[in-house]
């Protein structure tokens, strides 16, 4: 078994309660290693790094599904043609998954519902979420979640998972999760930030004109990793 999966083990059994839950789950985190370390650069694969949301305008093309395997796969690096293409093995049975992030249509169905008063059932996201879950109870409960979300980061801002833990008694979210559930992001050979999850918020963030976000990054081409590496990490980046 990897160690990742042990890992995995280890903090789904691991309460987050306290400041001290968070700094040993870090620890862990951190002395299991990652596929980045090999590159001797100064990079932290649990990082978060702050960038305008409109940087994120495509979708990752990791083999299907990118977002799934967080724990095996933050911190690796890849070579391939990933960062151009759409993912491989995508069921003919999902529907919706197109290479630029808009054509989700989750910020426009928001936009549609928030601003224009449009219900959901007549929204683009709508129609494709029925698609894929043909379950109306499940699909409105979905929707519903996502504008609660919306009012909520309009009322009270956009926290990390990291300051949601520290600053809320009530927060639930598993030790992983306190380091990784932001939106995630993969680089492209030109360390261009490629959508991965968090889709709900990226579009709130979008629509709100915020104007930078919480991020992590999971894997980063290899050929971004040997071109900053070839600067001596000079890079005018702020993500990488």
């Amino acid at each position: 078994m990897k160690k990742y999966r042990i890992l995995s083990k280890i903090l789904s059994n691991v309460p987050v309660n306290n400041k001290h839950t968070l700094y040993i789950t870090k620890k862990i985190i951190e002395n299991n290693g990652f596929e980045v370390d090999k590159y001797d650069l100064p990079i932290d694969p649990i990082q978060v790094h702050w960038i305008d949301p409109k940087e994120i305008t495509m979708i990752t093309g990791r083999n299907w599904k990118p977002w799934s395997n967080l724990l095996e796969n933050i911190g690796n690096v890849m070579d391939g043609e990933w960062d151009k293409t759409t993912p491989d093995g995508i069921p003919d049975s999902f529907y919706g998954y197109p290479k630029k992030f808009e054509d989700l249509g989750y910020t426009s169905s928001l936009e549609a519902r928030v601003i224009e008063g449009i219900p959901w059932e007549d929204t683009h996201l709508y129609s494709v979420l029925m698609h894929n879950y043909a379950s109306e109870e499940t699909v409105l409960s979905k929707v519903n979640k996502f504008e609660n979300l919306y009012y909520r980061i309009k009322k009270e801002g956009y926290t990390t998972q990291r300051e949601q833990y520290l600053t809320n008694p009530d927060f639930s979210q598993s030790s992983f999760g306190v380091f990784t559930d932001e939106v995630t992001v993969d680089l492209s050979r030109d360390g261009v930030p490629l959508f991965v999850d968090g889709r709900h918020r990226l579009s709130i963030a979008k629509l709100l004109n915020l104007e930078r976000i919480p991020v992590i990054v999971v894997v980063r081409h290899k050929k971004w990793i040997s071109e900053i590496k070839g600067t001596n990490f000079r890079t005018d980046k702020i993500i990488y």
